[in-house]
């Protein structure tokens, strides 16, 4: 039996016996029981202040939070909530307890990034690193705002690969069918390579030099730590070469690309990815703007509008396939009605 199974069943014995003996035990033994566990909890007392990524304060932002304090057998949660001001302050006041969580926070217009916020605040006394409430230094959370123009944004998939092993030193990709290339070919008709890699590697040195090149009468490639929501205007260039030395991490975050003859922008989420003495090997998310603008700020439609929505994919993927621009539908309109929002 697995050692991870044997924990798991002895922590089930453990509960059962605790439950058998509860009958057995006076009610003075419960009560010093539930005693020494809420003598670390404290009140709960919370100051936060939600700024945007431009550091303005957000006035409106809702943070919903639960609170838990000590039961005989499981935790007491108590939902709690407040709205942040002008000042983009907000407070929370409770009774005692040992933990404060944030549950969600939101607000019209902004994105609550998953990364960036502390989640979980420790009341309990028992912990030397618990959280010590200060009016005067609130807890900073950060929200983005959104760009007003947003627009239905295309989602596929990039790849990079080189081998060593294998001797592939040459990788080419189509963006729209997500076809790859692992060696040089004559054009193979319905598909486009968006780009070719080429890599070199030096193994004394522990790193490969790649150089990507795109093609495509507007195309360019822009290498970014920075997640963004609209493209960069200028920086792109034809073709790259880049080093990277060995690591397990991907060495790069994000590529911002112009596509094709039409020069469509688009932007690459390194996922996953690796430089090692085996190979090169990045994996993307693929967001692509099909009308011309440099928004890549994703247009949300409701369930009820889910044929909207896909008749845009089809339209805008067409167009890439075509190597043109796809005409803009009326997001504008669209968002006023509730039919979609951003």
């Amino acid at each position: 039996m697995h050692r991870h199974h044997i924990h798991i069943l002895s922590f089930i014995l453990l509960v059962m016996t605790f439950v058998l003996h509860l009958p057995s035990l006076e009610a003075g033994e419960m009560e010093d029981a539930l005693k020494r566990l809420r003598k670390g909890e404290q009140k709960i007392d919370f100051y936060g202040i939600v700024i945007d990524q431009h550091g303005k304060p957000v006035e409106g932002a809702k943070a919903t939070f639960h609170a838990s304090a000590y039961g005989i057998l499981r935790p007491k949660y108590t939902r709690l909530a407040a709205v942040s001001g002008a000042d983009g302050r907000f407070e929370i006041h409770a009774g005692k307890g040992a933990r404060l969580d944030l549950e969600n926070m939101e607000c019209h217009g902004y994105e609550f990034p998953r990364e960036g916020n502390t989640r979980g605040f420790t009341y309990d006394l028992a912990y030397v690193e618990r959280h010590r409430p200060d009016k005067a230094n609130p807890v900073v959370f950060h929200l983005r705002k959104k760009h007003s123009e947003a627009v239905v944004l295309l989602n596929s998939r990039a790849s990079i690969l080189l081998s060593a092993p294998k001797n592939i030193s040459w990788f080419g990709w189509d963006v729209a069918s997500c076809r790859e290339w692992t060696a040089p070919a004559p054009p193979d008709p319905g598909y486009f390579r968006d780009y070719e890699v080429t890599g070199g590697h030096d193994a004394e040195k522990k790193e490969w030099t790649l150089t990507i090149k795109m093609n495509g009468e507007q195309a360019g490639v822009l290498m970014s730590d920075k997640l963004l929501y609209e493209a960069p205007a200028d920086g792109y260039a034809k073709e790259v070469t880049l080093t990277f030395k060995y690591s397990e991490k991907p060495p790069l975050n994000h590529l911002y690309l112009r596509l094709r003859d039409c020069g469509m922008y688009a932007r690459l989420d390194v996922e996953h990815g690796s430089v090692s003495e085996k190979g090169v090997y990045f994996s993307c998310k693929a967001v692509i703007n099909p009308y011309g603008s440099r928004s890549l700020e994703p247009l949300l439609f409701s369930d009820e509008e889910y044929k909207r929505a896909n008749e845009c994919d089809r339209e805008g993927m067409k167009a890439l396939k075509a190597q043109r621009l796809a005409p803009r539908p009326p997001f504008e309109q669209w968002i006023k009605e509730g039919k979609a929002k951003y």
